[in-house]
């Protein structure tokens, strides 16, 4: 069995930061289309894309959340992390066969073992920021539930 990472609580500190990249192809963007049941929209249809504006189609603003969520739950804070809320800003799309940087940080430690993070994903430049979302966590590391 591989062990899983995870920063303890009391080990996290504000300012503390991760950043990974990621490429999503179109056959990704189809594929999570497909695996949700949405088969028609501007996220899997160029015709449908071009008629509300977009060149291409586009990702899914949830499939970047899933980005997100697993640089939460792999790196930082890392395994045993709860995911409790968030507010979200989409600010561009983000086409097929694109790279993405998805970065967290600590904002703040709280009581109860909660974290407030803060999330942004930006093109792979980091030039552009594409999603602003704080989230809300409770950190269960090293087995404390």
């Amino acid at each position: 069995m591989t062990s899983r990472f995870c920063i303890p609580f009391e080990e996290l500190e504000v300012g503390q930061s991760v950043e990974k990249i990621f490429s999503i192809k179109r056959e990704d963007i189809l594929s999570f289309s497909d695996e949700i049941g949405d088969l028609h929209s501007f996220h899997v249809l160029q015709s449908a894309a071009h008629e509300v504006g977009f060149e291409d189609i586009i990702v899914h603003g949830v499939h970047l959340l899933a980005f997100v969520s697993r640089v939460i739950g792999e790196n930082l804070p890392g395994f045993g992390t709860l995911y409790l809320s968030q507010e979200v800003k989409f600010l561009q799309s983000v086409e097929p066969d694109s790279e993405i940087l998805v970065r967290i940080e600590v904002l703040e430690k709280r009581e109860k073992r909660r974290v407030l993070l803060r999330t942004d994903i930006y093109d792979s430049q980091k030039k552009t920021v594409l999603w602003k979302a704080w989230v809300s966590s409770k950190h269960f590391a090293n087995g404390q539930i």
